[in-house]
């Protein structure tokens, strides 16, 4: 009888070993992807930083000439092991609000991790006055 209840008590303490190493294991990779789709994605921020600065400085070309709808931007800057596009969602938009000139650009931006294939996706819409 001892014997038995010693077995039991040994089953159930490996088990509880097993959960916690199954555990251990599933939050590391779990970590290591979120730190591989947080580099995909800090760097389609810096390369939507890079679209809007050349935007206010009204240098923003597509193909060499302006900007269409559907269009690739030109990006000058990109990490050797990403591989970075941007488009214009539409063509750019003038508007005008209680006697102010707007132009309204909107951009996607998506960053992919050669090594690992993690992706981000940032859209956003850009007014300039």
């Amino acid at each position: 009888m001892a014997l038995l209840v010693t077995l039991v008590l040994s089953f159930v303490a490996l088990g509880f070993i097993a959960a916690i190493l199954y555990l251990l294991n599933t939050s590391t990779s779990g970590s290591g992807a979120t730190k591989r789709y947080s580099m995909a994605l800090e760097t389609a921020k810096g390369v939507s930083d890079y679209v809007v600065e050349k935007i206010l400085s009204d240098e923003l070309t597509c193909s060499g000439s302006s900007c269409d709808s559907g269009e690739s931007i030109d990006i000058d800057i990109a990490p050797p092991d990403h591989n970075v596009n941007a488009k214009m969602l539409s063509d750019p938009k003038k508007v005008t609000l209680s006697g102010v000139d707007y132009t309204i650009y909107s951009i996607r931006v998506e960053a992919e991790n050669n090594k690992t294939n993690d992706k981000a996706i940032i859209e956003f819409v850009y007014r300039v006055y």
